[in-house]
């Protein structure tokens, strides 16, 4: 039985953190979770979350500046050198693995360890009618689309000290490593919950990615887009336009 770890880097995520730990551990084996500063219970939680079993280490960045780049490559190469693993997968706290026909864990289980897998994201999106007293973030919102952007899934014997994870965890540079579609996969994408955390969220963001010194081409412009509405607009309609806006550019036909 091949052992599966992901990891994934954190900031103020207490809304959706149990939801995240408590569905991905059903094919996950070991998380390393990355605090990058939080200030709300999303640790408090996961220390709970440990006292009960589940197998959660937990390391401190949250004097570095929020650096995706930099933090998860690095933790990419710690886990390939410290930890008997089989699989990586990189992880967003909004994130949940999923399979329409077959359990997760058994597809894991019987692909190929010696390429490096792109699992499809389906974006789901906040609508005015999600049921807002639903606190299992993958029952609260149920309209999603296809989106056109990719995770990757990465046998641990296929990364050397030259692989670069890129940015967003999309892809990767290697030389000689074949990358393909994991089509039995999709990843469900829950950046938004509900208005305040989405307001909260992008003005963070935005803040942390003017001072952001090592930010790569494009990462987070899309944040400016929705911070110029909180800061401009007095109602919760600039939500919902911006993002059938942005479904529209990045949704696959």
């Amino acid at each position: 039985m091949r052992k599966i770890v992901s990891y994934t880097i954190l900031n103020n995520e207490e809304d959706i953190i149990e939801s995240f730990v408590r569905y991905n551990f059903v094919y996950i084996d070991k998380m390393i979770i990355i605090d990058n500063g939080c200030t709300d219970h999303t640790i408090d939680i996961l220390k709970l979350l440990i006292k009960e079993g589940y197998d959660i280490e937990i390391f401190d960045e949250s004097l570095v500046d929020f650096e995706q780049f930099g933090i998860m490559n690095k933790y990419l190469q710690k886990i390939a050198n410290e930890y008997d693993s089989d699989i990586v997968i990189p992880l967003d706290s909004d994130e949940f693995l999923m399979c329409d026909s077959k359990r997760v864990r058994d597809v894991l289980e019987k692909m190929s360890l010696d390429k490096v897998y792109l699992v499809q994201w389906q974006n789901f999106v906040l609508r005015k009618e999600d049921d807002e007293k639903e606190m299992f973030i993958c029952r609260k919102i149920k309209y999603s689309y296809l989106h056109r952007d990719y995770k990757v899934i990465i046998p641990t014997r296929l990364i050397t000290k030259d692989m670069i994870l890129r940015t967003g965890q999309h892809d990767i540079l290697a030389e000689k490593i074949e990358r393909v579609l994991l089509p039995e996969l999709k990843l469900a994408h829950f950046s938004y919950r509900s208005i305040e955390q989405a307001k909260t969220k992008t003005m963070c963001h935005s803040i942390k990615y003017i001072n952001y010194l090592n930010r790569q081409d494009a990462e987070g412009m899309h944040r400016n887009v929705f911070a110029s509405h909180c800061i401009q607009s007095n109602d919760e309609s600039w939500f919902f336009d911006t993002f059938n806006e942005r479904i529209k550019r990045l949704k696959i036909k």
